[in-house]
């Protein structure tokens, strides 16, 4: 058995050549960064014992992952396998190969988010996760599984120079929604601790939220800390603000607003779920069932609300039956 990061060939190992790390002398900086990765997640899960780093065409093995970014990558397990077992393995799923006539199965572990966010801004880091997150609950939604993924997720983070102070609420976000989070060359104490706590992760992220208020309201959602409902506002998914007309007729999204949207209020989500707060997603019905057919007919970013809606409704269900 071995364990080994996969890294898209389309933007990977030329990422990391262009990185602003210097290597010490003596090591080429891909190889000190590929050892360095490596080191992390060994140390961060022992139980992994990653082996190397390769770079390929992910979707040739894996299809159903035809709409990974360019700083996604997948951490996989290889196992040899009898030549009698692997049409078993292909129909679970595995990637099959076969090698000086021996063969070989290869299955997903944990799916990895990696990028030096040194320029990153709250634009360039929604685009990171999204709409990756929202293909992925499409996906994976009738497995067993509750979260994102039916995997772990990992988001690998190479900043060498101090995190960007503009992307701490929208990476503390992330962490809360059950993706785990490693820096490889820094540590910044900003997102040590990340509170569960959705009253604490208000007045941590939430500049006009007040601790004696038991009701806190804003464009996206609303918290009532007295009866644990939370309701997920539409008010900014209107034409005039992240909606518009285009020249043909239709409606679409500006720009990147649909993440800047998905990004706040996926956090939310999981909040609500973790402190035991009832989900009233109604206003996002209204919105999907109000305005699909004002969309392009081949619009996705529409149809991912809908996505985003029965993973809401999955998430209520498992916790309703905790």
């Amino acid at each position: 058995m071995v364990r080994k990061l996969i890294l898209s060939d389309s933007g990977f190992p030329e990422k990391f050549n262009s990185s602003s790390i210097s290597p010490p002398t003596g090591i080429s900086k891909q190889q000190y960064i590929e050892n360095q990765i490596i080191e992390k997640i060994n140390n961060y899960n022992p139980k992994l014992k990653v082996s190397n780093i390769e770079y390929l065409k992910i979707v040739e093995q894996f299809p159903d992952l035809d709409f990974l970014g360019k700083y996604s990558g997948i951490l996989v397990e290889d196992i040899q396998v009898e030549q009698a077992q692997e049409e078993d393995y292909r129909n679970r799923e595995y990637f099959v190969w076969e090698s000086g006539n021996q063969y070989y199965a290869r299955k997903i572990i944990i799916h990895v988010f990696i990028a030096d966010l040194q320029s990153f801004g709250r634009n360039s880091f929604c685009q990171l996760f999204f709409p990756v997150l929202i293909d992925f609950m499409e996906l994976y939604y009738s497995s067993p599984s509750f979260s994102i993924a039916n995997h772990p997720i990992y988001f690998i983070n190479l900043e060498p120079k101090g995190y960007p102070e503009s992307i701490i609420k929208q990476t503390s976000g992330v962490i809360v929604s059950d993706i785990e989070y490693l820096e490889v060359f820094n540590t910044n104490t900003d997102l040590n601790f990340i509170p569960n706590d959705i009253k604490q992760y208000l007045n941590d992220f939430e500049e006009s939220f007040s601790s004696a208020s038991s009701v806190y309201s804003s464009d996206n959602f609303e918290i009532d800390m007295i009866n644990k409902i939370v309701r997920i506002k539409t008010t900014k998914l209107i034409v005039g603000d992240y909606l518009e007309i285009k020249t043909n007729g239709k409606y679409d999204f500006k720009g990147s607003s649909e993440k800047f949207y998905w990004i706040e209020i996926l956090p939310i989500i999981f909040l609500s779920i973790k402190n035991g707060y009832i989900i009233d997603y109604s206003d996002l019905e209204v919105f999907y069932q109000s305005n699909k057919s004002l969309f392009s007919l081949n619009s996705e970013k529409i149809e991912r609300f809908l996505v985003l809606i029965k993973f809401i409704k999955k998430l209520q269900k498992v916790s309703n039956n905790v």
